[in-house]
């Protein structure tokens, strides 16, 4: 927002949809267009340059309240049900117009694309991916650990994020995980489906931002820590990791390009690791492209790029 100030963007608004609820809106749309208008602003789609989809999706909510019929219990959630039908045909209606009219930074439809898929596209663009499987026996697990593999497990999704502020008071996160046989002996014989993949011993890890186009990328190194060998996530605030600025290989940087014009997305970042062998492995992405400890550690100045995009700057216009 300060880059925006700072280029001369005028009539800047930002929504935050966490705090939409007292922000709720007149809302209308027809064939063509839509006007969205509270007491602090209104906006027309006529009056629309650019739209970043920072994260999340519809940009309000509750625009449908919860029914509750007393003594009707069934009732009850089948109108529930259809009232979040109505508004998500309404909400896919809104992004259409704003996608078939409007310059747009992120996805809503591609915000969470399926990892599984990503990998297989990630193959097919010509990208090494760790070797992964998924089953729901012990055995499986167990007998991929006797023939001495190493391997580790991870959510398919978006995995356990939650800061719990009203009772607990703390944060609690999932993480990959490292399978040992002592921790595999503990399970039961039928698991729910859970994936796995082969362990790459890492030389370090990267993390790469996109925007259009263009890539920056981070070198973490992680593997000589033992608390962040296997997810730089579980961060050493007393022994940081180091972050240095780096480069793709040419060949490697339009591999990931090419993924993220399949996806159809025009920015995220991707999460990649280069083993002891100088072999660059792909592990996944995030479409709403965490890029700031990235930008800063580096200097890269990616909140003035996205600024720029936003305005339409030629370069990454």
């Amino acid at each position: 927002m300060r880059w925006l100030r700072h280029l001369g963007a005028k009539d800047v608004v930002r929504i935050n949809s966490d705090q939409s609820t007292e922000l709720l809106p007149q809302l209308y749309m027809d064939e063509k267009s839509f006007t969205l208008k509270t007491k602090e602003f209104t906006i027309n789609m006529s009056g629309l340059s650019a739209v970043w989809y920072r994260k999340g999706s519809f940009w309000f909510k509750d625009f449908f309240p919860q029914i509750d019929i007393p003594g009707h219990g069934a009732l009850t959630r089948n109108i529930n049900s259809r009232t979040q039908a109505e508004n998500l045909r309404i909400r896919e209606y809104f992004h259409h117009l704003i996608n078939k009219n409007v310059r747009t930074l992120g996805s809503v439809r591609a915000a969470t694309p399926n990892k599984l898929i990503t990998l297989d596209i990630a193959q097919d663009v010509g990208l090494l991916i760790p070797e992964f499987f998924i089953s729901n026996c012990r055995e499986t697990f167990e007998s991929r650990l006797e023939n001495g593999d190493a391997i580790v497990t991870k959510p398919v999704s978006d995995g356990i994020y939650l800061w719990d502020t009203e009772e607990a008071q703390r944060g609690y996160f999932s993480y990959t995980e490292r399978l040992s046989t002592e921790t595999i002996a503990t399970y039961d014989a039928s698991l729910p489906p859970s994936f796995a993949q082969k362990e790459i011993i890492k030389d370090f890890e990267l993390r790469v931002f996109f925007l259009n186009g263009k890539t920056h990328s981070v070198a973490i190194f992680s593997q000589s820590d033992r608390r962040t060998k296997t997810d730089y996530r579980k961060y050493n605030y007393d022994q940081p990791n180091r972050y240095v600025p780096y480069e793709l290989p040419v060949d490697v940087n339009g591999k990931l390009c090419k993924l993220f014009e399949r996806l159809e997305l025009n920015t995220g970042s991707a999460d990649m690791i280069v083993d002891t062998l100088g072999q660059y492995y792909f592990l996944e992405i995030n479409p709403t492209g965490q890029f700031g400890a990235l930008s800063e550690v580096c200097n890269y100045n990616l909140e003035k790029h996205i600024a720029e995009w936003l305005i339409g700057d030629n370069y990454y216009g």
